[in-house]
């Protein structure tokens, strides 16, 4: 069984919400976490919401951070879920 599914950010297009939709709810009724990637706005966050996508990474959240950046990052950050 998986923990997770990771879906890969050449799916975050309008052309593809019907096979994102059925990947969502698949991961979902398998009892996987939903992880989204490569999310570059506020657009593709907002689908990713609608569809019942939880999590997310992406350059619309963050660049790529070193340890010690990440570590700065959330200590001075307000950081929520999708």
């Amino acid at each position: 069984k998986f923990a997770s599914l990771k879906i890969d950010r050449s799916f975050l297009s309008s052309e593809n919400i019907e096979i994102l939709r059925a990947m969502i709810t698949m991961g979902s009724s398998l009892g996987c976490d939903i992880i989204s990637e490569g999310v570059e706005s506020k657009e593709q966050c907002d689908i990713l919401k609608e569809l019942g996508c939880k999590m997310a990474q992406g350059f619309y959240f963050e660049k790529p951070l070193s340890g010690k950046e990440f570590s700065e990052f959330i200590e001075n950050s307000n950081c929520t879920t999708l």
